[in-house]
């Protein structure tokens, strides 16, 4: 094409038709980058005229010198340059405004194939470079949300079984301590991470996306580079194009290690909870608004013998007694009222076994936790504490009883002497054949036989004075079997089976031979036909289990057990059989004090008694459980004191409250030609002691009086007039007379006694040798000489020169040895003979000290 000038401005041939009419903007440029000729499109594109452009170049239009480009391009093809260099780049319009060209700019090579021209296309890219730019900042935004996601974000190669990651997100570097670029370099991050334990099933899952196309969701755990393990919910789905070929695959890793370990620390702590319920002994119940229970412990079947399917779906309280029910539905109507506080009461409840188990029932409303949505009770099986209460009320009843009979027991047996001995003086005043005498004896017969029924009210109640000693179970009852022949009956065979070597036992022998008999009658009358009554001796060792059951302290005991074939004992009643005056015989057959009267001396002697009865004619087991002793040569009973003096050559003093008694005694001793000296009361013993100008040999005293009890009376006596023997007398009961200082007396006459009883006592106390525990002898003539009775006392020893303050060591050593506590504060010279002294017996009270 040849170059014209018209007016004087460089125009180009004649464009084409085509040229000229096409849409895009076009223009033909020489080789230094001038434009040529350019078409309508490209004025309109840029907003200048033909005649402008044409006199301009593309470095005016583009900014830069966008030639040199094109022209490196070409050389770096070759010589010629057939495809175009294509290059994008912001243009200003002639408004002034910015827009974006995408320039196409290709060589026209003459008929040798050199260049000759450029030809070069405009097209307006600015919409689609303002989409990119839009594009651009959604995808910044997304990139940014992705990669401060709490997970990875990761996009695998489909074309290679997704080997290859394209992409993934920087937290694996925080999370997994691994480099994204190592991972989208090749390094197979999947596999070696992946926990053993977890490998097999993510391997599965994985084959099985792949497979079914659809998305994957698996939690499995990872080793951090620093061992860290770490669990992950991964979550992924498979993209394809419009024909349905695999693209690439892509997903999210969510660390969920927090929420893992709070599971397992929430299944801890319910695997705890569930430990606690499951393992408790108390029941757990849920009952919904309607009092059907939804839930219950497994603990239900041990406790009350029911399964938990049993349990659940039952309606209301079908188990609790009828009597309790009312009381349960209120507890409960409380507590869906939402009450607070107090929501507690006891009820039996029916066992697997069939009987009835107290219950401690607490309620509390938790309705509005969704966990749980109902009312939960708490049953707790409280039977053996029912019964240790029981027990409890039913020993505080029978020691008030006991306090009771002891009470009327000593009145009654003063009144009981008095009977008695007066009846036998009348009756010895009768020749024989009178009937007045007959009418005598009968009164000395009904006053033994209410003494019997005084001395059953003692033992009862444990509070007759034992004279114990070590015994054998066995010789004693061998000793006492042919009186038990004859007792119980030719219709009822008695069997006899005793141990060799059973442990020894330390009670009163009397009382034992009178658990055996009452034991004995008991299980006779139980056996009205025919039977058969076995008794049986046997050691056993209680252990805690079995001793917290009886009421003993473990250890060793010796064993009584009573057994017949009778009708037994009906559970009803069995708690009350230890009961005084209770009995099932008919009117006048029984007292009702046997088994009370045994149960009393068993637990004197510190034993119990362990009821085993089959009632339906069964039979009923009384064993009776004995604290074995060892055996003592101490123990063993001594023989019986030579009496010193003949009958009737002593002088007594006679020291008791009741009159009618002291009168009595005093009758029945001057009798015997003994010289009597008689006081209502302490101080008048006292008082009669210091004036009698004789010997007292003997004191006898009631234990319990007003004012100053016969202990104190003997110490005070003791004291003035060293050298009294003593014989106390008593109706009152053991632990009475126990608090006054006598519980171990040796000489002890109890009331009501007869008169060959009293002149016995009196005899032998006569006869023994003096107590060694009498401190040294203070009566005129024996050496020392009080100037005053209580007290401090001024001693005059007008045999004994104490020439040095040693010597009066002396006289304390004696004291010491004789029991007395002396203090000593002589009044020394070199020939002292006066001695201010007070002194204190072993084991008196401080008000009953003597000097």
């Amino acid at each position: 094409m040849d170059r014209v000038v018209e007016e004087g401005t460089l125009v180009g041939p004649e464009p084409m038709p085509a040229f000229e009419e096409a849409v895009i903007g076009m223009g033909m440029l020489d080789l230094e980058g001038r434009f040529i000729t350019v078409n309508a499109a490209l004025c309109d594109l840029l907003g200048r005229s033909r005649t402008d452009l044409v006199s301009s170049t593309l470095h005016g239009v583009t900014g830069e010198d966008d030639i040199i480009k094109v022209f490196d391009a070409a050389a770096s093809l070759g010589n010629a340059m057939r495809a175009p260099f294509v290059f994008e780049k912001p243009c200003r319009h002639a408004g002034g405004r910015t827009m974006w060209l995408s320039i196409a700019v290709s060589i026209v090579e003459d008929r040798s194939n050199r260049a000759f021209r450029l030809f070069a296309q405009f097209v307006d890219v600015s919409e689609r470079k303002s989409a990119e730019g839009r594009l651009g900042e959604a995808l910044g935004r997304y990139r940014s949300l992705v990669e401060n996601l709490p997970a990875i974000t990761y996009i695998l190669n489909a074309a290679d079984d997704f080997a290859t990651t394209l992409y993934i997100s920087p937290q694996i570097q925080e999370l997994l301590g691994l480099s994204p670029e190592l991972v989208m370099a090749g390094t197979d991050m999947w596999w070696p991470g992946t926990h053993p334990d977890d490998r097999k099933d993510v391997k599965s899952a994985t084959w099985e996306h792949v497979r079914t196309g659809r998305p994957l969701s698996i939690e499995y755990r990872m080793i951090a580079t620093d061992g860290r393990i770490l669990w992950f919910r991964d979550e992924a789905t498979m993209v394809r194009d419009a024909a349905g070929r695999l693209l690439y695959g892509q997903g999210v890793m969510h660390d969920i290690t927090e929420r893992k370990e709070a599971e397992a620390s929430l299944r801890a702590s319910e695997e705890r909870f569930r430990s606690l319920i499951q393992n408790s002994l108390d029941v757990v119940v849920i009952y919904d608004a309607a009092a059907v229970v939804t839930y219950v412990s497994s603990s239900v079947d041990k406790v009350m013998g029911h399964s938990t399917e049993a349990m659940l779906g039952k309606a209301g309280f079908e188990l609790v007694h009828p009597e309790d029910r009312p009381r349960a539905r209120r507890l409960f109507e409380r507590a869906l009222r939402g009450a607070e506080g107090g929501l507690e009461a006891q009820v039996r409840a029916r066992h697997g076994d069939g009987s009835w188990r107290w219950l401690e029932m607490i309620a509390s409303n938790q309705l509005g936790i969704p966990s749980v949505e109902g009312i939960v009770v708490n049953y707790r099986d409280t039977t053996e504490r029912h019964s240790l209460e029981g027990q409890l009320r039913q020993s505080q009843k029978m020691e008030a009883i006991g306090r009771l009979a002891g009470g009327v027991a000593h009145d009654f047996n003063n009144l009981l002497s008095v009977i008695q001995n007066y009846a036998s003086l009348i009756l010895e005043s009768f020749d024989a054949g009178d009937q007045r005498g007959d009418d005598a004896h009968e009164i000395v017969k009904a006053s033994e036989r209410a003494a019997n029924l005084t001395r059953q009210l003692l033992a009862f109640s444990r509070k007759e004075v034992a004279r114990t000693q070590v015994v054998d179970l066995n010789e004693v009852i061998s000793g006492f079997q042919k009186l038990l022949g004859p007792t119980i009956g030719e219709h009822i065979r008695l069997d006899m089976d005793l141990i060799p070597n059973v442990r020894p036992i330390k009670m009163d022998p009397n009382h034992l031979e009178q658990v055996i008999m009452n034991l004995a009658v008991n299980a006779r009358d139980a056996m009205p036909l025919s039977g058969e009554l076995s008794i049986a001796t046997f050691n056993d060792q209680v252990d805690d289990a079995c001793a917290f059951k009886l009421g003993l302290e473990p250890g060793d005991y010796a064993c009584l057990r009573v057994t017949d074939s009778g009708h037994g004992i009906p559970e009803d009643i069995r708690s009350q059989v230890f009961e005084p005056f209770f009995t099932t015989k008919p009117v006048g057959a029984g007292t009702g004090l046997g088994l009370s009267t045994v149960h009393g001396i068993v637990a004197q002697a510190g034993g119990a008694i362990a009821i085993d009865s089959k009632p339906s004619g069964k039979g009923t087991a009384l064993t009776v459980y004995f604290p074995a002793v060892e055996m003592d040569v101490d123990d063993r009973p001594d023989a019986a004191p030579t009496p010193e003096r003949a009958p009737g050559a002593e002088t007594i003093l006679v020291v008791e409250d009741e009159p009618a008694l002291l009168g009595l005694v005093k009758r029945v001793l001057e009798r015997q030609d003994y010289e009597v000296l008689a006081a209502n009361g302490g101080p008048d013993a006292i008082e009669c002691a210091r004036l009698h100008p004789g010997p007292i040999h003997l004191l006898v005293t009631d234990v319990v009086m007003p004012g100053m009890s016969g202990k104190v009376v003997a110490e005070r006596l003791e004291a003035l007039r060293g050298g009294i023997k003593t014989l106390f007398m008593s109706g009152y009961p053991h632990d009475v007379i126990s608090e006054r200082g006598l519980s171990d007396i040796e000489h002890y006459l109890a009331k009501p006694f007869r008169a060959e009883d009293l002149l016995k006592s009196v005899r032998e106390a006569l006869a023994r040798p003096r107590s060694e525990s009498s401190p040294p002898c203070l009566v005129p003539g024996a050496g020392f000489e009080p100037a005053r009775p209580f007290g401090q006392c001024l001693l005059r020893a007008p045999r004994l020169p104490f020439r040095h303050p040693g010597e009066v060591g002396i006289l304390g050593e004696l004291s010491r040895r004789a029991g007395v506590r002396w203090r000593i504060a002589p009044l020394l010279t070199h020939s002292a003979n006066i001695i201010i002294c007070s002194c204190r017996s072993r084991g008196a009270s401080p008000s009953s000290a003597t000097g």
